[in-house]
Formats: C-alpha cells, sequence, structure tokens
C-alpha cells in the first residue's frame, strides 16, 4: 500500500489493490496483457523478496514462485537476475521487511533491463 501511494495512485486505485490482497487468487491465471516485461519482473522480483522474509525459503514457497513466474513468462535467466536484485536491495536497509524499497526494485529492474536490450536490440 506505501507503495501505491508512493506512485501515487488515486484513492480508489489504492482501495482496490487493498482489497485484492484479502482475497487469494490462483496464480495461474495471471492477466498479463496489460503488463510490460519490466511490469512482470517486478512482479516476480516482489514475490521473490517475499519468500525470503524468514530467511529461508520452503519447497512449497519456491513452487508458489516458479507457477508464477510461469504464469508472467518470466525465463529461467531473468529470474535469476531479478532474484539477485531482490536480495541486493533487501540488504540495502537494516529496517526489514517494513522499509524494504520496492521503488528501487522497480528502477534497479528498470536499469538493468534497459542495459540488457541496449547490449541484445533483438
Amino acid at each position: 500500500m506505501r507503495t501505491a501511494l508512493e506512485e501515487g495512485l488515486e484513492i480508489d486505485e489504492i482501495a482496490e489493490i487493498e482489497e485484492a490482497t484479502k482475497r487469494p487468487i490462483d496464480i495461474g491465471v495471471i492477466d498479463r496483457k496489460n503488463l510490460s516485461k519490466e511490469d512482470r519482473l517486478f512482479v516476480y522480483g516482489v514475490a521473490s523478496w517475499i519468500t525470503r522474509l524468514d530467511g529461508v525459503v520452503s519447497a512449497a514457497e519456491q513452487a508458489a514462485l516458479s507457477k508464477l513466474a510461469e504464469a508472467l513468462k518470466v525465463p529461467e535467466k531473468p529470474r535469476g537476475v531479478v532474484d539477485g536484485i531482490a536480495q541486493d536491495v533487501a540488504n540495502m536497509s537494516d529496517d526489514r521487511p517494513a522499509r524494504y524499497d520496492l521503488l528501487a526494485l522497480r528502477r534497479i529492474i528498470g536499469e538493468r533491463l534497459a542495459l540488457s536490450s541496449q547490449k541484445d536490440p533483438s
């Protein structure tokens, strides 16, 4: 919710997000049509960070993260890159999870994606 506020979303959009967090969804039914590659990597990155909050990634958490990556169509190599970025951002603050910098996660993913596309224009 904090990130939604920081991003300047309207109050009705924030209320919709808050309501959505109260209802579990099937990870396999993610509508990707309005998500950019950066959006999909960011969603995966947030999930990657969440799985590591307690310092242990269980088999069930890893399976859910893999299912999410598949639903988002995030290939294996970018998963590893985003996992590393999520961990690096987590290490930026001692006050986790309250001060995890989601905006930094988004910014770094965007920067790396831009660099990657400059190296491989295809």
